[in-house]
């Protein structure tokens, strides 16, 4: 069964430029996600939601995810983002957007 992902644009705040095409460059890491929640459920999937925060430097610092099933999903999903780098911000403040993920299987 192939496994689909697909990153819907993000909600993006003007202090952080440039987060879709990141988001969009590691898919893989959230098809590592996928796969995993599909050996143990194969039932897993659906839409996860992501919030994430970055840092001046743009590491993310805090990333919480919500939605799809099972529960391990938005959770590893979440994870994931601790991984990517979004580059530094041309405002010292932090910087926050939201990501949606659509996780399916066909």
């Amino acid at each position: 069964m192939p496994i689909i992902v697909r990153c819907e644009p993000t909600v993006v705040a003007p202090e952080a430029p440039g987060a879709d095409a990141v988001v969009a460059r590691n898919k893989w890491r959230f098809r590592g996600c996928f796969s995993k929640a599909l050996q143990t459920d194969a039932t897993a999937g659906g839409t996860v939601r992501v919030l994430v925060e970055l840092d001046d430097d743009g590491k993310v610092t805090a990333a919480s995810g919500s939605g799809g099933k099972p529960n391990t999903l938005a959770s590893c999903a979440a994870g994931a983002f601790h991984s990517m780098g979004f580059g530094p911000a041309n405002a010292k403040k932090p910087r926050t957007f939201a990501a949606t993920i659509v996780f399916e299987a066909k």
